[in-house]
Formats: structure tokens, C-alpha cells, sequence
């Protein structure tokens, strides 16, 4: 494992409501993001997709910028919405693809009950329907979880993994995340998914075999730190950046997630 720290830059301080800084001028430029877009709720003058019939829903899904793709995934009951700070400087270099997942955001859902390899073939239509055969893939929280199932289930379609703390099963969030969850009345189906998904096994981990980037906030609170290194611990070769002063919800420090996300592409051109 390969260890290494970067500095925050313009640390945003989130409430359950989460609520970005002033944009910056790049972020209107290329249409991502303006004051009224926020990362959590979704405001309607900020969405700009597409729906993909695919799986029995429709899969609300954006594309920013150009170049090599990069699948962005979004945590848990958010949306594409909550790249919002990051998508500028990523758009920069790449071509951007956000998915709302099923069941959250504005994608539809079906009857059946959620699974990490239903949403990772949700995920392949989309690439099948963009006619890209591989792509970068990063997610945060949830996203992660579907981004690492995607390179156990998936492997060719994976060039690189970039991920942020993921809890892999329901044993693998605090204490006050449960607490927290009580007061904010996510859908039923998506918690009685947290509490029932299992993790992969430690041959489907060790087994990862694209470039991956752990990105871990050194205040995580939501993630127990000994289910995140059991992860990066399995994953051959996974490098780990640490962010100070940095919480879980890591989109809300875009330079220093962005500096290490880039910083980790570039090497695998």
C-alpha cells in the first residue's frame, strides 16, 4: 500500500441539508453547478439529463465535459447532485458520466428488493448505451460500494478505481450513523438494504485486480476504521491518500479530492 497526504482547500462545513460554498466561475461556465444548486436535495434548474429505460426503470443519468470517461457514483439516498462541487474540475480533463442510482434521486425503481449486482448492471447498460467499453470509476460512500462491485463483477469494464470510505455491510458503519438515520427518515428500502447487504469475501477483495485509490477523510465518523482498512488491506497494491480536517462527506472538499483523483489518473495513462 502506498500512503500519502494532501492538504484541504476551502473546507466546506455541511448540515444535514448539505449546502455548498459560493461556486466557483469555472463551475458556470460549463453549466455544473450555480448559488441554487446544492449537494444533497435535488432543485430542479439544476438537473440536465438523460433517462435510460434499462432494467425495468429509467436511469436518470448527466455528462460533463470531455475526453476519457469517468463514471461518478453518489452516496447513499444523494444523487449526481452531489459532485457538484467537484464536477468542474474534473470535467476539465475528463468526460464526466453521473447516474442517479435506482430508487434514489430521479431514477425510478421496481419491486424488487435493492442488490449491489443489480445496480452494478444498471450501471453496465449505461456504459453499453454510451458505447464505452471501459471507463474510470469512482464513488463516494454507496457509490464506492457499486464502483468496487462493478470491478469484482465487471473487471474489464474498470480501468481504475477511486474511492472514498464505503461501508460494505451493516457492520461496518458506527454508531452514529445508525443514531443519525433515526432522526433523518431515509426510505425504508433503502435502510433495510443497509442493514442486510453483505460484504464480498476476501477473495472476491483480494481478487480486484484495476489500479485503486482509497480517499479517507481523517475525521471520518460514519465508517469504522478497521472495516475501511480491511478493505484497502485486501485489494493488491491499493494506494491510500488521507485528507486532514476532512469528514465523511468527502465531495465537500473538492480541491483536495479532486488533487487526488487526478493526481492518481494521470498516473495510469
Amino acid at each position: 500500500m502506498n500512503w500519502k497526504s494532501v492538504p484541504v482547500f476551502g473546507a466546506v462545513l455541511f448540515s444535514c441539508a448539505l449546502s455548498p460554498q459560493e461556486p466557483a466561475t469555472e463551475a458556470l461556465e460549463i453549466g455544473v453547478a450555480d448559488s441554487s444548486c446544492g449537494l444533497w436535495t435535488i432543485e430542479p434548474e439544476c438537473s440536465d439529463g438523460t433517462y435510460l429505460p434499462t432494467n425495468g426503470i429509467s436511469l436518470y443519468y448527466e455528462e460533463h465535459g470531455q475526453g476519457e470517461p469517468l463514471l461518478l457514483l453518489h452516496g447513499g439516498a444523494g444523487s449526481a447532485e452531489n459532485f457538484n462541487l467537484m464536477l468542474p474540475g474534473l470535467a476539465k480533463y475528463y468526460r464526466v458520466i453521473t447516474p442517479d442510482s435506482r430508487a434514489q434521486g430521479r431514477s425510478t425503481d421496481d419491486d424488487k428488493p435493492l442488490s449491489y449486482l443489480q445496480m452494478v448492471e444498471d450501471m453496465i447498460a449505461l456504459l453499453d448505451a454510451l458505447d464505452i467499453g471501459s471507463a474510470y470509476v469512482g464513488g463516494w460512500s454507496d457509490g464506492a460500494a457499486i464502483a468496487m462491485h462493478m470491478a469484482i463483477y465487471h473487471p474489464k469494464r474498470v480501468r481504475a478505481l477511486l474511492l472514498t470510505p464505503v461501508d460494505l455491510s451493516s457492520d461496518g458503519l458506527s454508531d452514529l450513523f445508525w443514531e443519525e438515520t433515526k432522526q433523518m427518515q431515509f426510505p425504508e428500502k433503502l435502510e433495510t438494504w443497509w442493514r442486510e447487504r453483505s460484504r464480498p469475501t476476501e477473495e472476491d477483495m483480494s481478487g480486484i485486480s484495476v489500479p485503486t485509490l482509497f480517499v479517507i477523510g481523517e475525521n471520518e465518523q460514519y465508517v469504522k476504521l478497521d472495516h475501511i482498512s480491511w478493505q484497502y488491506k485486501l485489494i493488491p497494491d491499493a494506494e491510500v491518500v488521507w485528507i486532514p480536517d476532512a469528514d465523511h462527506i468527502l465531495p465537500a472538499y473538492p480541491d483536495a479530492v479532486n488533487g487526488a483523483f487526478l493526481s492518481f489518473l494521470k498516473e495510469q495513462r
